[in-house]
């Protein structure tokens, strides 16, 4: 009889700390919906699928344009070198982003411009610019690269810019 109390009173205490989660679950929910960007995923299920992935990002008022929420980088083979590929969300109403990229050697101490052997993308003095919402670098030896993106609208002197995101980083190694 004491194990069979001893149980309920444990399932019971078990409900009532899954209760209270549940409570702190939506105010650190809500506290990180405050914050930008964010990322919301509904983990009801047992598994996650993209449409259960809520993304939001703050909006520069003066442009409407929300600063890209930019994915780390993802090591690949590439045909001559080793690929990292930089993906990140749309933005709505941008008709394009700029992308600022920086380079160093695995043991190198600063960042400088990346300046890839070839690329189809034009430059916008040190930026990038692509319609595209990827940015691939490459490297032959082992490489460490940090990338941020904005978004645009307009041309010209009518060009108007969101705030940068948040800065990916990727290598050509493994760590």
């Amino acid at each position: 009889m004491n194990r069979k109390l001893v149980l309920a009173l444990t399932c019971v205490m078990m409900i009532g700390v899954l209760a209270g989660c549940g409570k702190k679950k939506d105010a650190a929910n809500e506290a990180a919906s405050q914050e930008d960007p964010t990322i919301t995923v509904n983990d009801a299920g047992s598994s996650a699928s993209s449409s259960d992935v809520d993304v939001k990002a703050s909006e520069d008022e003066s442009t409407g344009l929300a600063a890209p929420i930019v994915k780390g980088g993802v090591m690949k083979e590439g045909s001559e070198a080793i690929d990292v590929e930089f993906e990140w969300v749309p933005v709505e109403g941008a008709d394009g982003y700029e992308v600022d990229i920086q380079s160093k050697p695995e043991d190198g101490k600063e960042y400088s411009p990346y300046e890839p052997g070839y690329t189809e993308l034009e430059k916008d003095g040190d930026y990038f610019i692509t319609t595209d919402t990827k940015f691939v670098a490459s490297a032959q030896d082992d490489f460490d690269f940090q990338l941020k993106v904005r978004a645009f609208k307009g041309e010209g002197e009518d060009k108007t810019f969101s705030d940068w995101s948040k800065v990916a980083y990727g290598q050509t190694y493994d760590k």
